[in-house]
């Protein structure tokens, strides 16, 4: 299965690197056979990939939510963010971060997860004692709407690892979440390897 997907993903792209340079194009089509060869070699990973995906639960969901509202897609100058501090990658970050804070919420209120108590609890509890400091410092901040928000968006997180608490009943849930943690963060790392390879 994954070799079909990554023998399509190459029909798909040639006609896209025919409009390319000829370093361009070479680099391209070196990166595309890595790629068919890596989906051969690792049909039986990428497939048990794919099933642990169709299993994902819902704090997986809204941790990846976490992990993509937290990517960066611009450079911008302190400038550039005083004279618009909300573009539209911004947006992007924050509509995530609403819909993160909003299914907590929803799930607290029909109390399907009681995060609540955990907030109080051991390593998190020192957190949320940092988000309420990061909250306060909005008093005295010299850009005070974009304090509150990062503050908004790290108490987000906070809670949404109140909620993991809330629902992790065995050691297979904590290594749940970090496996994907981890493979959220090899994600990240081949983006940087591909960004290399696409523009040096």
């Amino acid at each position: 299965m994954a070799g079909i997907f990554v023998a399509a993903l190459f029909g798909a792209s040639v006609t896209v690197f025919a409009s390319l340079g000829d370093f361009t194009r070479a680099i391209a089509v070196l990166f595309l056979l890595t790629l068919t060869l890596t989906g051969l070699i690792f049909r039986r990973p990428l497939s048990r990939a794919a099933a642990a995906a169709a299993s994902l639960t819902w704090w997986q969901l809204l941790w990846l939510l976490a992990f993509l509202s937290g990517l960066v897609f611009r450079a911008r100058t302190s400038q550039d963010i005083a004279a618009n501090a909300v573009d539209g990658w911004a947006i992007f970050r924050i509509a995530l971060m609403g819909v993160n804070a909003g299914i907590l919420i929803l799930r607290l209120a029909l109390r399907r997860t009681l995060w609540l108590e955990y907030l109080q609890r051991g390593p998190i509890a020192a957190l949320l004692v940092y988000c309420l400091v990061c909250l306060t410092s909005t008093l005295w901040s010299v850009f005070p709407a974009w304090t509150l928000y990062k503050s908004v968006e790290f108490s987000t997180d906070v809670i949404l690892l109140a909620a993991v608490a809330a629902t992790a009943n065995s050691v297979e849930t904590w290594k749940k979440l970090l496996d994907w943690t981890w493979i959220l963060s090899g994600a990240l790392l081949f983006s940087v390897w591909l960004g290399i390879l696409i523009s040096p």
